[in-house]
């Protein structure tokens, strides 16, 4: 029964243990040139000393185009560069792969995201093949072809030359590897490369090996399942026909993510897919080869990685956004510390947001990551420690009362209610819709809290005079957002209740539910999933898209937006209708004119939950400052955001301290 402890070999590779750091586009950090930085090493050294066994670096170019080209190992300036990764992910304690990419027809996308330009033409097997966002591909020449596949050879010897230990070729997410491997984008192509889908990956591997010998790993990563139902890739497809001809070519493993750009949401699987997601995909793989499989999907908690493990569905597990909420995930792990873990909360926060300033990519709940100088200014004590009250025990609140304490400060927190977690509280309790796990960064600040000595008191409404008679030197408050007024008449009635309302007590609805605001779009969801016939009312949206502008406080769009339309369009129970003006509700209903028609309708409803937006609480924090204290606020009494910005806003108050 293997251990997460167990070394293993992956080819001429030999690792410490079976935890593996998979590839993460960073999205600062880099010079022109494509020359990495100090933040970029400072992050794979975080991540390489938090004890994976194997560190892949993000994608690198295997062409250069020019000064402003993101990531690449054409020039000896670059290779001496990312030497510098293999360094320090060396003396993390790890072996180290360079993740080798080339974008095919999404390259235009990834161009655009990163560098604010779209000079790169997308190319493809064919030009048959599916434009992506409106760019069209263009058919790769024979000679091309082989251009590409020589350079791919000539990338992996480079990245060994550069002290890396093997490399990963990039053939998921919608990459032209994988547009040569699926049957949704090698279309129309009449040459040897598209009567044999496999033949262009099976040719990048064995050019590969002939270049770099045996003495260098080789991986190649794969979409397990391309989200395109049998149009596209699929573990049976993948088991049957590719794998093993990759094996056969020289591969050393299989790495199995999954998606392409038009199923992004399976390229970082939100929290409405359950953990764990793909291992399934990559354990059929697993069956048809006897190279190893590196598993991926949503592993956010050690009991998953040995249940894993222990019953071999795939003898390597890998961590994305995981690390990056907690790069010491495998140390604490395999030290035993698991109540230490700071678990991803799969918000999809991470690829939009940015980073914060000197860091290479940022994390909504670790305010701290690849910011070595100021994860330790976080612990270091205060040079004059002082008497600290926070004001609100959400997750800004209680980011800046761990860091206070943890710098020394005398430290208190009051909350109103009874527990600890604000609106994370309401949201992780949706009901069928995954949420609740959002309540672990609750729980796992809470004992943060209590290991460093915070005074907390729940069920206690902070007032100037209150607080004043703890004689702070400092108050930070966080006292949130309250749900905004509403104007539509029959608001007040007696089956019309807010969504935090319905949250905070999960009361019985009748069986026709309409909800009025795109906030209300997962609980729209749960409620008709419970087996209610709900209509979600939504004035905001694009009435040409037929589309609800989704979003909840504690998260960020984009990453996740795209699946909760699926699921939502794909609800028998629920009913969108984007661009609604609400114009009463009645005891039969809610009246309603649609995408600015003349006549109404009317959406019948035993009951109406209004998800209307919020509005900053900021009585208290004007007060206090009218006061004389010293104030500084954070999260949503700011203005209401995400949950990204409570916590950074939160580390940073403190800091200040």
């Amino acid at each position: 029964m293997a251990k997460a402890s167990d070394p293993i070999d992956v080819g001429p590779m030999r690792l410490k243990n079976r935890l593996v750091a998979a590839p993460l586009l960073t999205v600062a950090g880099w010079l022109e040139g494509a020359i990495p930085t100090q933040p970029v090493f400072d992050l794979y050294r975080e991540r390489a000393e938090g004890g994976a066994g194997l560190v892949q670096s993000e994608a690198i170019g295997i062409f250069y185009h020019g000064p402003s080209s993101l990531r690449a190992i054409v020039t000896d300036e670059q290779v001496a560069a990312l030497a510098k990764i293999a360094e320090v992910i060396h003396q993390g304690g790890a072996k180290a792969t360079m993740q080798l990419f080339a974008g095919g027809r999404q390259v235009p996308f990834i161009d655009r995201l990163l560098a604010g330009q779209s000079d790169w033409n997308p190319v493809a097997p064919s030009d048959k093949t599916p434009a992506y966002h409106g760019w069209q591909p263009r058919a790769m020449t024979a000679d091309e072809v082989e251009e590409y596949l020589d350079q791919y050879a000539s990338a992996a010897l480079k990245a060994k030359q550069a002290g890396f230990d093997g490399v990963n070729f990039h053939a998921a997410h919608g990459f032209l590897p994988m547009n040569f491997l699926s049957p949704y984008t090698n279309v129309g192509r009449d040459d040897k490369y598209g009567r044999d889908r496999v033949l262009f990956a099976e040719e990048m591997i064995k050019r590969s090996r002939a270049r770099v010998g045996p003495d260098f790993a080789l991986i190649l990563r794969i979409s397990g399942y391309e989200g395109m139902g049998d149009r596209g890739l699929t573990p049976t497809l993948i088991a049957r026909e590719i794998a093993p001809r990759l094996v056969a070519a020289g591969i050393d493993a299989i790495d199995v993510s999954g998606g392409n750009f038009e199923k992004f949401y399976w390229v970082g699987p939100p929290l409405y897919l359950p953990r764990g997601v793909m291992i399934p995909w990559a354990e059929e793989i697993q069956k048809a080869v006897d190279v190893p499989v590196i598993g991926i999907g949503r592993i956010t908690h050690p009991r998953l990685v040995e249940k894993i493990l222990a019953e071999e569905r795939v003898p390597l597990v890998a961590f994305g956004r995981a690390l990056m909420a907690d790069p010491d995930f495998p140390r604490k792990m395999l030290e035993g510390r698991w109540d230490e873990i700071r678990q991803c909360i799969a918000c999809g926060a991470c690829p939009w947001m940015g980073a914060p300033e000197g860091a290479a990519l940022g994390c909504a709940i670790n305010p701290f990551l690849g910011l070595p100088a100021k994860r330790a200014q976080a612990t270091a004590r205060a040079e004059k420690p002082k008497k600290v009250v926070v004001v609100g025990g959400g997750v800004g609140g209680l980011e800046a009362a761990d860091v206070a304490a943890s710098r020394g400060h005398d430290v208190t927190l009051i909350e109103k209610s009874d527990r600890l977690g604000g609106l994370v509280n309401l949201s992780d309790s949706i009901p069928r819709v995954y949420t609740r796990e959002l309540g672990q960064t609750v729980s796992y600040m809470q004992r943060r809290l209590e290991k460093a000595g915070v005074k907390i008191e729940t069920g206690k409404e902070a007032t100037v005079e209150s607080v004043k008679a703890l004689s702070p030197d400092v108050v930070v408050v966080a006292t949130g957002s309250a749900p905004v007024a509403s104007d539509i008449p029959g608001a007040d009635s007696p089956h019309v209740l807010r969504q935090e309302e319905y949250l905070e007590k999960l009361p019985e609805l009748g069986d026709k539910v309409v909800v009025v605001g795109a906030l209300g779009a997962e609980l729209s969801l749960g409620l008709a999933r419970m087996g209610k016939q709900v209509v979600l009312l939504d004035e905001r949206a694009d009435p040409d898209a037929n589309a609800v502008i989704t979003g909840t406080p504690y998260l960020h769009d984009q990453w996740r937006s795209q699946l909760l339309m699926e699921l939502m369009h794909d609800e028998p129970n629920l009913r969108i209708r984007a661009g609604a003006k609400v114009k009463a509700i009645t005891d039969e209903g809610v009246v309603f004119n649609y995408r600015d028609l003349s006549w109404e309708e009317t959406a019948p409803a035993d009951n109406v939950v209004l998800a209307l937006g919020r509005a900053p609480r900021r009585e208290l924090v004007d007060a206090l400052k009218a006061s004389g204290l010293e104030v500084r606020e954070v999260g949503d009494c700011v203005e209401p955001r995400t949950i990204w910005n409570a916590v950074h806003e939160g580390a940073n108050a403190a800091l200040e301290i």
